[in-house]
Formats: C-alpha cells, structure tokens, sequence
C-alpha cells in the first residue's frame, strides 16, 4: 500500500512539474517581444542579458548604410531562444575594417562562396541569407558545437560584391 501511494505522489510531482515548465517556457515563447524596425534596434540589444553574445553587432546601425533589414527577438535569459539579424548594404572599406576587429574561426574560407546556416529562418523573417559567405565568430559558444550545424549561430555574413554584411546570432530552442 505504501509503494503505491509513495508512486502515485511521485506521479503527481513529475506531472506537476512538468506542466509548470510547460507554463514557463510557453509563456516566454507567446510573450516574445520580436522588433522588425530599425528604430527598436538598439532597443533590442540593450534587452538582451547576454551581451557577449552580440557583441559582433555594432553598436549602432552606420549613417552611411543603406537597404536594412532587423528581425530581432532577444534571449531574455540564459535559457530563452532568440534571433538577432542586421543586414545592409555598405560600403567595402566597412566590411574590411569588420574582418580587422572580429576574430573568425574561418577567416580562410573565399568570399562568394555560399553557405546554408542552419536554423536560418530566411523565408519567416524575409531576410535572404543564401547569397552570403559565413565567417563565424571564435567564441566558446562555437568552439562546442559539432561541425555538421557549421556556420554555427553567430557571426556575419558577406556577399561575394562585398558590399552586403548580415549580422547574425540564433540561439535555438
């Protein structure tokens, strides 16, 4: 009698917490703030709790660039997803100086040469990522993770013109 009580407790706890997990990570997943205007990008990155994360990302969007794209829900804690994506187009000199101050776990790979990220939802956020070289940020984050999900989830883009950059950063579910 007693194992069966102590088993249906046991069943009740785990159904419990179960659902009060469900509730948590739902509740965060349907209370995403997402940011698609420019002018909520630094909005954006100030909500995030990890800056290192995004700190590829400039600080703020350049005057000079032109034909901008943002998609941003931030990681709100060190368990939520998130998805940050800055693309515009700029001038050469803006690029060259990015691969000076960022160091690139593939700095050998040829620009022009495209690369599938995967996880990248181009169609949901319209921002086209399948014309763009990947150059992945060397950071711990992507020292771990296995080479088959390669570009990994945070870095930039370049077109092969080099006159297009997309910041990028996936943290999936």
């Amino acid at each position: 009698m007693k194992s069966n009580f102590a088993k249906i407790l046991t069943g009740i706890a785990i159904i419990t917490t179960a659902f009060l997990l469900l509730l948590y990570f739902g509740y965060n997943l349907l209370s995403a703030t997402k940011y698609t205007n420019i002018k909520d990008y630094e909005k954006c990155l100030n909500e995030t709790l990890n800056k290192k994360n995004i700190a590829h990302f400039p600080k703020a969007i350049p005057n000079n660039a032109e034909k901008i794209k943002f998609y941003c829900i931030p990681a709100k804690d060190e368990y939520s997803s998130g998805l940050y994506l800055l693309k515009f187009e700029i001038d050469d000199k803006y690029i060259d100086n990015e691969f000076k101050i960022h160091d690139f776990l593939n700095t050998y790979d040829k620009l022009g040469v495209p690369q599938k990220i995967y996880n990248m939802p181009s169609k949901y956020v319209g921002i086209k990522s399948d014309d763009l070289t990947y150059y992945v940020i060397k950071n711990k984050s992507n020292l771990s993770v296995k080479y088959k999900y390669f570009p990994y989830f945070s870095g930039i883009g370049i077109n092969k013109d080099k006159n297009t950059i997309l910041y990028y950063l996936i943290i999936p579910d």
